[in-house]
């Protein structure tokens, strides 16, 4: 239910951070998705390679609404946004990132360097 909100309302990150507190403790902020979602992110990866940022943008979009929860999909967004230099949004993304990113494990340098990318798109801004 709370992932269906969340989609309804793609500029709430209230709600975002409501979802991914709450699986936090199961730790499923990393929970993999299901197919459609990292067919998402190839695509939107592919128009990145292409230099679609505005489709690949929205791709990234859709796959955050499909999950939530899911780490990676906040650091695409905000490199996407600063690559389209809509700092705001960079910023806002990586936010989330880090937010969700607390307890994620998997490769800590990520951290580091999204900490840094949100630094420099913060200073655009």
């Amino acid at each position: 239910p709370l992932t269906a909100e969340t989609a309804k309302d793609p500029q709430n990150d209230a709600q975002r951070k409501q979802l991914i507190d709450l699986l936090r403790p199961f730790g499923r902020s990393m929970r993999p998705p299901g197919d459609a979602f990292y067919k998402l992110q190839e695509s939107a990866a592919a128009r990145m390679d292409a230099g679609d940022v505005a489709k690949a943008i929205e791709l990234y979009h859709r796959a955050s609404n499909v999950a939530p929860w899911y780490v990676g999909t906040y650091m695409d967004l905000g490199m996407a946004y600063e690559r389209a230099k809509d700092w705001r949004q960079a910023v806002r993304y990586y936010d989330l990132f880090l937010y969700a990113g607390k307890d994620y494990s998997a490769v800590p340098a990520e951290i580091g360097i999204i900490q840094e990318a949100r630094k420099r798109a913060a200073q655009k801004r």
